[in-house]
């Protein structure tokens, strides 16, 4: 794919979206507060992009989340510390990235 410029505000509208997966482009931005609303996420993919920012800990909503991957961007900050309550995880990785301190304890 090709796409650019920030992540669509209508993707965070859909509350049954299981995968989201916008690796490979040219997305800029940051990840918008309303991720909030992807609960049934389960694979969240947004690696070798431009997008910027932080994490934002509306994250945390996303329990069912396996598979979380934001590498090589330029995201920036400390990793929010809200995975306690995300069962499923499988795979984490956030290489590439401005990330400042340690991992957080529940990873």
């Amino acid at each position: 794919n090709e796409f650019s410029g920030s992540i669509p505000e209508e993707i965070y509208s859909n509350s049954n979206m299981i995968v989201l997966r916008l690796d490979d482009n040219e997305l800029t931005g940051t990840i918008d507060t309303q991720i909030r609303n992807l609960v049934e996420l389960e694979d969240l993919r947004l690696s070798r992009n431009d997008m910027a920012g932080k994490i934002p800990s509306e994250i945390e909503s996303l329990t069912k989340l396996r598979n979380i991957l934001l590498t090589n961007n330029e995201f920036v900050g400390v990793i929010p510390n809200v995975f306690d309550s995300y069962t499923a995880l499988e795979f984490f990785d956030v290489r590439g990235n401005q990330f400042s301190g340690s991992l957080p304890s529940t990873l």
